[in-house]
């Protein structure tokens, strides 16, 4: 039995109201507006991490060193050269020629600059923002056995063959269903992610990259894709509404037809 104090008044306990249905769904549905924000953000401060580790020597160096030590082309030399030439899909010419091909004929097609536009911005970026990390921060080969930084022949980090398998397999696997006759996205999300994993673990066995190159390069080349995509959804290409008439031998008039 409890006892109160005289002209004092006592409230009971006021418990906080549980959450209802909808504030869980208006969390969930801001979540999802902003998704896009979201992701690039993880994916800009998960870059930002290696980056950081990789300057300071940090222990994600000491997993570097623990992998490239397990020398994987002296273990399995039956795989080099097979090895040798799959890295070849995340090498930048022939990609990026490929990629122009499938950008000039859907462009053609429809009728748009928009495909050699969103390629030629995306390899402008994959170009100045890799390049310029890799002259910055100038880490050692791990032939030279040292995950140095600011080394004179240092310019493996971030991985270009990840970045750009990244963004030009990407880049066509999204133009194909954007503005070809692609219909599902998630084909060419497990292309690309297929051919990433080929040039990042055929960069490993071959001892050309440290892993963190490997990683930092898939980072930024997916940073480059999702903006490059973003832009393109977020400014669609404006149609006319009309279109002018054409003028047949006859000399009659016609209209085509909308598409």
């Amino acid at each position: 039995m409890t006892l109160l104090e005289p002209g004092i008044r006592h409230d009971p306990p006021v418990t906080p109201p549980p959450q209802s249905p909808d504030f869980r769904q208006n969390a969930l549905a801001t979540i999802i507006r902003h998704r896009f924000s979201i992701t690039l953000s993880l994916v800009l401060l998960a870059l930002t991490v290696i980056t950081q580790q990789v300057l300071v020597m940090g222990p994600l160096v000491s997993l570097d060193y623990a992998i490239h030590n397990l020398r994987f082309d002296l273990r399995f030399p039956q795989f080099y050269d097979a090895m040798l030439y799959l890295v070849m899909i995340g090498q930048r010419g022939p990609t990026a020629i490929v990629a122009l091909i499938i950008a000039g004929v859907l462009a053609r097609r429809r009728g748009t600059w928009r495909p050699l536009l969103l390629l030629g911005f995306a390899l402008l970026a994959l170009n100045g923002v890799v390049g310029a990390a890799k002259l910055s921060i100038g880490r050692a080969l791990p032939a030279d056995n040292t995950a140095a930084v600011f080394v004179s022949n240092g310019i493996i980090f971030p991985s270009g063959h990840a970045a750009n398998v990244v963004v030009t397999w990407g880049i066509a696997a999204y133009l194909l269903t954007r503005y070809g006759p692609a219909r599902r996205y998630d084909t060419g999300i497990i292309i690309t992610t297929a051919a990433s994993l080929i040039v990042g673990i055929g960069s490993i066995y071959l001892d050309t990259h440290w892993t963190t190159d490997i990683l930092a390069g898939w980072l930024a080349g997916v940073a480059i894709l999702m903006i490059t995509i973003h832009l393109d959804q977020r400014f669609p290409v404006a149609r006319p509404k009309h279109r002018a008439p054409t003028v047949t031998n006859r000399g009659e008039e016609r209209i085509p037809a909308h598409r």
